[in-house]
C-alpha cells in the first residue's frame, strides 16, 4: 500500500528493504502480518527471519548509507517474545543471567543446523574500513572443523563475498572480545553482519556488547 511518492526497494532471498525518500509507505511482513508505516527519511527491513516488531529506522544522510547497529547490547525486547529485537533467527534468546555488561545478552543453544546465524543488514560506504566487535562466551562446544561461534561480514550486492570472519570459538571460555576488520569494495551496495554458529546438543554460546564502526 503506497501512501507516498518516492521510495526505493531492494529484495534478496532473505529479506526486503524499503527506503522512503518522500511521503509515506506501509509495508507488511508476510510471515506474520506485522505492518509498519515508513515516513520519509526512514527505512525498514522485513523478512521471514526478521526478529521482533518491524521498526522504521532513520536513514543516515545522504540516504545512501546505513551504519548503525541496532540493539547492540541485546537488551531490547519490545514485543516480549524473549528474543532480542532486530536480531534474526528464532533460536536466539535474550538471557538476563549470563551477561558481560548491562541487563541482558544473546544466547543460543544447540543442536542447530551447521552455519546457522543471526544477522542485521547494512549499506556501508564503498571503499571504507570498518571494525566489528562483540564479546563472546562459550560452554561445552566440542572442537572440530567449522564448529563453535564466530563473527562474519558478508557483502550481498553487487557480488556476494565474505569480507571478514573471525576464528571459530569453541570449548568452555569466559567472555572474550572478538574483532574483525574489513574494507568495503569500491562498488559495495549492501551487506550483512552475522553472528554465526555450529552447535551440537547442549552446546551454548552467548554474545554481548556488539559494535560496528567506521575507522578511517
Amino acid at each position: 500500500e503506497v501512501r507516498g511518492t518516492r521510495f526505493a526497494l531492494w529484495v534478496t532471498a532473505e529479506a526486503t528493504r524499503l527506503e522512503v525518500l518522500e511521503g509515506r509507505v506501509r509495508i507488511a511482513r508476510r510471515s506474520d502480518g506485522e505492518a509498519v508505516d515508513v515516513p520519509a527519511g526512514r527505512f525498514v527491513v522485513a523478512g521471514a527471519e526478521a526478529a521482533g516488531r518491524l521498526a522504521a529506522r532513520e536513514i543516515a544522510p545522504p540516504y545512501d548509507y546505513y551504519e548503525a547497529l541496532l540493539n547492540p547490547s541485546f537488551e531490547e525486547d519490545a514485543d516480549g517474545d524473549g528474543r532480542p529485537d532486530h536480531w534474526s533467527n528464532p533460536r536466539v534468546r535474550r538471557d538476563a543471567e549470563r551477561v558481560k555488561d548491562g541487563a541482558a545478552a544473546l544466547r543460543a543453544e544447540g543442536p542447530d543446523a551447521p552455519g546457522a546465524y543471526t544477522r542485521q543488514f547494512f549499506r556501508l560506504r564503498p571503499g571504507a574500513r570498518y571494525r566489528v566487535t562483540a564479546w563472546l562466551r562459550t560452554h561445552g562446544i566440542a572442537a572440530g572443523a567449522n564448529r563453535g561461534v564466530r563473527l562474519r561480514f558478508v557483502q550481498l550486492q553487487p557480488a556476494p563475498a565474505e569480507l571478514a570472519v573471525s576464528p571459530w570459538r569453541d570449548g568452555t571460555r569466559d567472555w572474550e572480545r572478538v574483532a574483525i576488520e574489513f574494507v568495503t569494495p569500491a562498488d559495495h551496495r549492501y551487506g550483512r553482519l552475522d553472528i554465526q554458529w555450529t552447535l551440537g546438543e547442549g552446546e551454548v554460546f552467548w554474545a554481548d556488547g556488539a559494535t560496528l564502526e567506521r575507522i578511517d
